[in-house]
């Protein structure tokens, strides 16, 4: 939702643009629907973080030939 707000206040700042350059306006509709909405963040409960030693992450690593000594000094499970 956030990136639909921003969207809509760019393009607001690049009507005065197109019209002085006659090109065609876009249209914008309003954004009164993006109040209604809560400001909620995404929450994670319960999470675990873990080295690196999941089969399938392993083999991701191997297919792409990323050594797994440097995969695990930066990436975690």
């Amino acid at each position: 939702m956030r990136q639909a707000q921003y969207i809509t206040e760019t393009m607001r700042s690049a009507l005065p643009l197109c019209s002085a350059k006659n090109l065609p306006m876009p249209e914008i509709k309003g954004t009164e629907y993006l109040k209604d909405l809560p400001d909620e963040e995404p929450q994670f409960s319960n999470v675990e973080v873990l080295p690196l030693g999941h089969y399938a992450l392993r083999q991701y690593l191997s297919e792409r030939a990323i050594p797994f000594e440097v995969a695990s000094r930066y990436c975690k499970e």
